[in-house]
């Protein structure tokens, strides 16, 4: 999926695009706390959805189904979507953040199934590899990021877990490279 195929859809306050001089990306939280994370030697082509931004559901949907994660970052290019929720401190339960990341999943099907029936297009989806990750802000630590979670993060309830993310690759958040810890 492309910027092209979403810009119809997604407004562009909704968007973020890189900093291609630097090949990096900024994703920021600001509720209450601000913190940003910083996502380094990404490919031009990529950007990110504030999934966060989608307006509240509540008055469609029952229950808890309006939540999704905050963003959700596509590279065309990598044929990769990461689902990503930031939490500051502990955050909220592995339960709720499973529902956020699976929200911000339809979220995107959502779109991808609006623009395929309004533009007569097929969905590129199923060529695309998913990862779902929960980067938690505790405090000011130096120390490395540090990665819970399996081996392989294509589920919300695998979620590759990060514990201050100050320096992140996205060859991390894919899957590619993985500390000893």
């Amino acid at each position: 999926m492309s910027v092209a195929a979403l810009s119809w859809i997604i407004c562009d306050t909704c968007l973020v695009f890189p900093d291609k001089a630097k090949k990096e990306i900024i994703l920021s939280e600001n509720k209450g706390i601000s913190y940003q994370l910083i996502i380094h030697n990404v490919p031009e082509d990529i950007f990110a959805i504030k999934a966060d931004d989608f307006p509240d559901t509540r008055a469609f949907f029952t229950g808890d189904k309006n939540k999704r994660a905050d963003y959700i970052i596509i590279s065309s290019s990598l044929k990769l979507i990461v689902f990503l929720e930031l939490k500051h401190g502990s955050g909220g339960s592995e339960t709720d953040i499973v529902k956020q990341l699976k929200g911000a999943e339809c979220l995107l099907k959502y779109c991808d199934l609006l623009h395929t029936k309004m533009s007569n297009s097929k969905s590129t989806l199923q060529h695309y590899k998913f990862r779902f990750v929960c980067a938690y802000f505790v405090g000011a630590s130096k120390r490395p990021t540090r990665y819970q979670g399996s081996s392989l993060h294509d589920a919300p309830e695998r979620m590759l877990k990060l514990n201050n993310p100050h320096r992140l690759f996205l060859k991390q958040l894919r899957g590619q490279v993985r500390n000893k810890s």
